[in-house]
């Protein structure tokens, strides 16, 4: 990825079945817990809300690609076929879950679930490849407070 000739990597954001299977189950063993717990019965009806919340801020997420160009630049192309320039913060792989931080305009920071079903090794491969070899134009990292 050295080449500035080099054809631009593209990631489609898309929601991965893994996570959503997660949340699906997550959302189950809530509303179980809630109902074999001392609460009132009447807890049970806040769990939907909730779930249908975080279910609908995972979809909201998706319906765009990720552009990782060779110089360096990234964008990210929109559904309505606009392009945002974003800058790639930080790439974090933990086993087969990957985490992609982008910092976008106005000074928002948007984060990408990825799981092996939306990013394959190969590409998941290119990718931390593309954040060495561009290291020295993400933003300097604040230590971490423990």
């Amino acid at each position: 990825m050295s080449d500035t000739s080099s054809p631009p990597l593209r990631l489609d954001l898309t929601v991965s079945r893994w996570l959503d299977a997660a949340l699906v189950a997550i959302g189950l063993l809530a509303a179980v817990s809630v109902w074999l717990s001392a609460l009132p019965w009447i807890a049970v009806l806040l769990v939907p809300p909730l779930w249908l919340q975080a279910r609908r801020a995972l979809h909201r997420a998706s319906a765009a690609t990720l552009v990782l160009r060779a110089d360096g630049s990234a964008a990210m192309l929109h559904a309505s076929y606009s392009e945002t320039a974003v800058q790639l913060r930080e790439f974090v792989e933990r086993g087969p879950l990957a985490l992609l931080v982008l910092d976008l305009p106005f000074d928002a920071v948007r984060r990408i679930p990825c799981a092996p079903d939306t990013l394959d090794a190969a590409t998941r491969r290119r990718v931390r490849l593309w954040a060495m070899h561009h290291a020295h134009r993400l933003p300097a990292r604040e230590p971490a407070h423990v």
